[in-house]
């Protein structure tokens, strides 16, 4: 069964794709952004690991809420 929050992502397919600094705007999204919001929004987890104003990739990595299962360069 989906996460709640691969539903949520989902659910968002066909708007904007927009690097915008309001994370809780949800009228757009980034690629790291989608995966803050869906979590955030779904189970109240909090995955931007120095709580700035943007969700970076490296945020989602660096969080201590998160595992590496590969890199590629």
């Amino acid at each position: 069964h989906p996460t709640p929050a691969r539903v949520f992502a989902q659910r968002q397919v066909g708007k904007p794709y927009v690097l915008s600094p309001i994370k809780a705007d949800t009228r757009s999204y980034y690629c790291s952004k989608l995966v803050w919001c869906a979590w955030r929004y779904t189970a109240g987890i909090d995955l931007d690991a120095d709580r700035g104003l943007y969700v970076w990739p490296v945020d989602l990595i660096n969080s201590r809420l998160t595992a590496l299962f590969g890199y590629w360069n």
